[in-house]
């Protein structure tokens, strides 16, 4: 029996430091952004243009273009929940419209939400994933659809925390 206690209190143990070393730091703010993007990636950050709604927005990309990703932070959550149901239904309206040809698909938890569009608008290929968090939205993409441009973005995303 005490064998037993023994075995199940190292098991609570292991499951307890597997759960803290799964569990990655999101990215939540422009500093945290800028130094994943500068340090890991290599790429240049900017500012971008910033609407009144946005406390922040910064956008990243290497300087080969392969692929950019943004970091819109809004002075309300209703906000940028409005800017991730605009986007995914205007990505699913062009698909029903034959105007985009592809994917898109989309995943909910909590607060947090996502979607992925794979596939052609007109002449182009477009691989871009949109999350949005409370007020944040981290928007990657990449002209071209093939694996190596998707491996690299969702990379991206892995390395912000999402």
């Amino acid at each position: 029996m005490k064998n037993l206690y023994r075995m199940l209190g190292i098991l609570l143990v292991l499951a307890m430091l597997m759960s803290l070393v799964s569990c990655r730091k999101k990215v939540t703010g422009v500093d945290d952004f800028t130094e994943v993007m500068e340090d890991k990636f290599d790429c240049e950050v900017f500012d971008f243009d910033k609407r009144d709604d946005m406390d922040e927005h910064i956008m990243a990309g290497e300087d080969d273009g392969d692929y950019r990703v943004e970091l819109i932070i809004y002075n309300k959550e209703n906000r940028a929940e409005d800017h991730f149901e605009e986007m995914f239904e205007s990505y699913e309206d062009g698909i029903e419209d034959d105007e985009l040809e592809g994917t898109v698909e989309k995943t909910e938890s909590g607060s947090y939400r996502k979607f992925v569009f794979k596939g052609e608008f007109g002449d182009r290929e477009i691989y871009m994933i949109m999350i949005q968090t409370k007020d944040t939205i981290i928007q990657a993409h990449s002209n071209d659809t093939g694996k190596c441009a998707t491996k690299r973005v969702d990379e991206v995303i892995k390395a912000l925390g999402y």
